[in-house]
């Protein structure tokens, strides 16, 4: 079965850097906007505990796993038939569901704690 790279016709060096982007971006994203009342310097600090905490790493990148599995079954049954371009988009809406999910316990714990190396 090809990798998640391969299917996108990536090196994995190059999916490596899209996931990484990705989850910057989330952390980016619900310190932006859901920090309301912070300050755009709180709101930097807020952004870097988020990316920086281990445990809500690992829970993001096991739903980020779950999403890749929904859409290896779905490419599987274009692959050959679709151009990549596609197969990319089809990726990017898989993966984008992630913005809609806000673990809220997580990042409260992640605001409060900032555990990055600690096994959790």
């Amino acid at each position: 079965m090809a990798t998640i790279a391969q299917t996108l016709e990536l090196t994995q060096e190059q999916h490596e850097e899209r996931t990484f982007q990705r989850w910057f971006k989330w952390c980016e994203f619900n310190a932006q906007h859901f920090t309301h009342v912070l300050d755009g310097e709180q709101k930097h600090r807020d952004f870097q505990r988020l990316l920086a905490n281990a445990g809500l790493n690992r829970w993001w990148h096991r739903q980020l796993a779950k999403l890749e599995i929904d859409f290896k079954e779905e490419a599987r049954h274009y692959q050959g038939n679709l151009d990549v371009s596609v197969l990319q988009d089809l990726y990017y809406h898989h993966v984008s569901t992630l913005f809609n999910i806000y673990p809220k316990a997580l990042i409260k714990y992640a605001r409060t704690n900032n555990h990055t190396s600690k096994k959790q």
